[in-house]
């Protein structure tokens, strides 16, 4: 007798799809049980959890400013340092967290061109600098 028509052939075989299929329906019932649940599971955190909104990005252009701006700043510190200004490391964070305390430096600096050490306005900046905080 073939094995393949067998009564334990044939047994075997209708099992084995009935088996596959009781499996593919209790797969389908918990997506659709899982599905829900998920659905259900974001309600409620969304219930309880404000909306966030996604942090705005520094363009390509902001984060340029950025680097401009700390270079004036380091380009206006090494000029104060350069004519005696600072005196301890402390005056130079003070530049960097209370950079209002130099506006009048800062400007007149600004007024004179930006002059760094060769240039021809830096002892002019100097002297009206330390002439200004010999009157005040």
């Amino acid at each position: 007798m073939d094995k393949n028509n067998s009564f334990d052939g044939i047994f075997f075989e209708m099992m084995k799809e009935a088996i596959k299929q009781a499996s593919f329906e209790m797969f389908a019932e918990s997506q659709q049980s899982f599905d829900v649940s998920q659905q259900e599971m974001e309600k409620q955190l969304n219930a309880i959890i404000e909306e966030v909104d996604e942090p705005k990005s520094l363009t390509i252009e902001r984060m340029q400013e950025i680097v401009e701006d700390y270079r004036e700043m380091g380009e206006f510190a090494s000029v104060m340092d350069g004519i005696g200004y600072f005196k301890k490391p402390k005056d130079v964070i003070d530049l960097l967290l209370k950079p209002e305390m130099y506006r009048q430096q800062y400007f007149l600096w600004v007024e004179l061109g930006r002059p760094k050490k060769k240039d021809e306005m830096y002892e002019k900046f100097g002297q009206a600098v330390w002439s200004r905080e010999s009157k005040e």
